[in-house]
């Protein structure tokens, strides 16, 4: 069996001609846990959690992201009140009308075993 046990998201001010600012970093743990029979069960669980897309040219999975063994990243743009930017919204950031944020959600896949606590 497979899980990630809590994701830690961090959203930064994304100015479209400017990038990322720092000085916008916002960050929080979510206390939550994604279990699946299989690794890319799981992922996919905690990706539709977050609402990335597994593959295709919007894919926002990184796998063993910055070469650690099993941390997922998962990569997306939200507005302020973490959802999915409508496209008004992007225009509107685009014309730096309108505040986004690049947001990473962190997580860390673990094979388990379980076992019973009976002796």
């Amino acid at each position: 069996m497979y899980q990630i046990r809590g994701l830690h998201k961090i959203a930064e001010v994304d100015k479209f001609n400017e990038g990322c600012i720092a000085e916008g970093l916002q960050d929080c743990y979510i206390d939550i846990t994604f279990t699946a029979e299989t690794r890319a069960g799981c992922i996919e669980k905690c990706a539709e959690f977050v609402g990335v897309a597994m593959d295709g040219p919007d894919c926002g999975v990184e796998l063993d992201a910055c070469e650690e063994m099993g941390r997922i990243d998962l990569c997306k743009m939200e507005n302020g009140d973490s959802g999915e930017p409508s496209p008004r919204e992007l225009e509107r950031w685009k014309r730096d009308e309108e505040t986004l944020y690049y947001v990473v959600y962190t997580g860390q896949l673990e094979q388990v075993q379980l076992v019973s606590a009976m002796a």
